[in-house]
């Protein structure tokens, strides 16, 4: 009786790596984009805790010292290269409707008004990449009236 050895022909193999290859692309291709969208959620949480840090600090001061947080601009801040932040503060009322944003089309401060007991705080966070995922930036809103806590 003779016996055949069980191995696998040239042709065997090629058909065995081709299937392997179509099998794979569609897993490669999910993982580039799900390695995307980790680098997309991680820069904007770090842009998030940018832009409430710069709150924190902000309101951790009284009602009266908050212009001087106004068109103050942060780039590369430590521990988060490549992020920008800028503030803005403005004079709000809102009794009379007139919340309008601190920043102009040009991105600069707009100032003027008068006091009538309210300032609206806002809050610019800037990154290159976020704007390759078309994210220009990440804004923060904050009404502060004078019955703040001195």
């Amino acid at each position: 009786m003779k016996r055949f050895k069980k191995t696998m022909t040239l042709i065997e193999l090629v058909m065995v790596i081709a299937v392997f290859a179509v099998a794979i692309t569609p897993l490669l291709l999910l993982m580039s984009s799900l390695n995307q969208q980790v680098v997309q959620a991680r820069l904007m949480n770090s842009a998030i805790i940018l832009g409430q840090d710069k709150l924190e600090e902000i309101l951790a001061t009284n009602y009266d010292n908050i212009d001087k947080f106004s068109g103050v601009e942060e780039d590369n801040i430590e521990f988060y290269p490549g992020f920008s932040r800028k503030v803005c503060v403005c004079y709000a009322d809102p009794d009379g409707g007139d919340i309008k944003p601190c920043f102009n089309s040009n991105d600069k401060c707009i100032n003027g008004g008068s006091d009538k007991g309210y300032k609206r705080i806002d809050v610019r966070i800037k990154n290159r990449i976020l704007e390759g995922y078309n994210i220009k930036s990440v804004r923060f809103t904050l009404i502060v009236s004078s019955e703040y806590p001195k």
